[in-house]
C-alpha cells in the first residue's frame, strides 16, 4: 500500500501553531488589523482575520506570542501571498474568517529572534505541523 506524502508532510520548515496575535499596518490602504496566528514557520505565518487583503500587499507586522510565562513582542516586515477563506475556525461561527498567508522579506534567525527561533526549531522533524498549544 502507497501513502502519499500530504502538502504538510513535504514542507522544508515546520509550521507551528502558537499562542499570539499579530498587528498588520498596510501603509498602501491606511489599514490597520490584527487576528490571531495560524501555523507560523522561519519563512512566513498564517493569521486569522474578516479582511480580505491582495497578494503582493506589503505588510509591517508586529507579532506578539507566549512562551510560558513570558511574552514576546517581534517586528517584522513582508508580503501577503494569498488567502483562503474558512467556513469554521476556532476563533468565529461564521463564514467571514479567512487566513491571510504572508512571507516574512527576512527569515526568522537565531541572531535576531532567538525565543522565537528556538520553538521553531525544536521540533526537528521536517514538514510538521504541531497541534496548538501554550507554548513552554
Amino acid at each position: 500500500m502507497k501513502i502519499e506524502k500530504t502538502m504538510h508532510d513535504q514542507r522544508k520548515y515546520p509550521r507551528l501553531a502558537i499562542l499570539g496575535f499579530v498587528n498588520l499596518k498596510i501603509k498602501d490602504l491606511k489599514l490597520q488589523l490584527s487576528g490571531p496566528i495560524e501555523l507560523i514557520s522561519r519563512k512566513g505565518l498564517g493569521v486569522y482575520t474578516k479582511e480580505k487583503i491582495s497578494p503582493g500587499t506589503p505588510v509591517a507586522i508586529q507579532l506578539i506570542c507566549f512562551k510560558g510565562a513570558e511574552t514576546l513582542d517581534f517586528s517584522f516586515t513582508g508580503i501577503v501571498t494569498g488567502s483562503r477563506d474558512r467556513i469554521l475556525t476556532p476563533y468565529s461561527t461564521d463564514n467571514e474568517i479567512r487566513v491571510i498567508g504572508i512571507k516574512f522579506d527576512k527569515d526568522i534567525n537565531s541572531r535576531e529572534h532567538l525565543p522565537l527561533y528556538q520553538i521553531l526549531t525544536q521540533n526537528k522533524k521536517k514538514g510538521s505541523v504541531k497541534k496548538p498549544s501554550l507554548v513552554s
